[in-house]
């Protein structure tokens, strides 16, 4: 479990200790809005021209198989069983992270902040 004093947090071999971004921690393993990952590595990957929006039903499709070939990036035999969404919005972020977790299979959290 995360232990949260002050500004400082920590979980394994992860320390923060003021302001960040969420690629100081993940690198380029990035998708914004559109959808098109930051990574170099991904840029293959099919995205549709109008990216499905987080409540869309092609929104899990899309993201899943994209966080999938982002993991077999490092571990080419692993297999997503987890998910932990970080949201701003209860109603999109909650749909979207429910939509995934059904299609594929996967348990998970979704913290709202």
């Amino acid at each position: 479990m995360p232990v949260v004093r002050g500004r400082l947090w920590y979980h394994g071999r992860v320390f923060v200790t003021g302001a960040g971004t969420l690629g100081d921690l993940v690198g380029d393993l990035v998708a914004y809005r559109s959808l098109r990952p930051c990574d170099e590595r991904l840029a293959d990957f099919p995205i549709p021209p109008l990216p499905p929006r987080k409540s869309d039903p092609g929104y899990a499709p899309v993201v899943g198989g994209l966080l999938q070939q982002a993991r077999q990036l490092d571990v080419p035999t692993a297999r997503l069983r987890h998910l932990l969404v970080i949201g701003d919005n209860a109603a999109s972020d909650g749909v979207a992270f429910e939509n995934l977790c059904a299609r594929f299979g996967w348990s998970g959290s979704a913290v709202i902040v």
